[in-house]
């Protein structure tokens, strides 16, 4: 039985290799729109804003959803992969949700931005 905050050794974290590869992938589609400011804690209004990445944010919420997804299909115990959902979307990527939501909605109200020249000359 696990403890709350024990994570299920049935639901393996990816390899090095696959969590290189999609965040490389991001990261090169993304471009410019790849690195923003943000806060870690926005209660404290003494913290100073960091540059955070939008592909590690997606890079860590693709993972943190497809592992236990993996591990559903494989057979594991579904509450088990509940668990695991829940436990890291409050623990993880959850904020990293909340970072690259902010993220995309300016990179999409900027009317400069490559999705927003789909169909316009020199857009994609």
């Amino acid at each position: 039985m696990l403890r709350l905050g024990e994570r299920d050794e049935d639901i393996p974290d990816p390899s090095d290799d696959e969590r290189t590869a999609v965040y490389q992938a991001l990261k090169q589609t993304l471009g410019k729109y790849d690195t923003y400011r943000t806060v870690f804690d926005s209660k404290n209004l003494e913290e100073e804003a960091i540059h955070a990445s939008l592909a590690n944010d997606l890079t860590n919420i693709y993972f943190g959803v497809l592992c236990p997804i993996r591990a559903w299909k494989k057979g594991a115990d579904p509450v088990c992969v509940i668990w695991e959902l829940r436990l890291l979307f409050y623990t993880h990527w959850g904020r990293h949700l909340l970072s690259a939501q902010k993220a995309i909605l300016d990179c999409l109200s900027d009317p400069t931005s490559v999705v927003n020249t789909i169909g316009t000359k020199g857009g994609i």
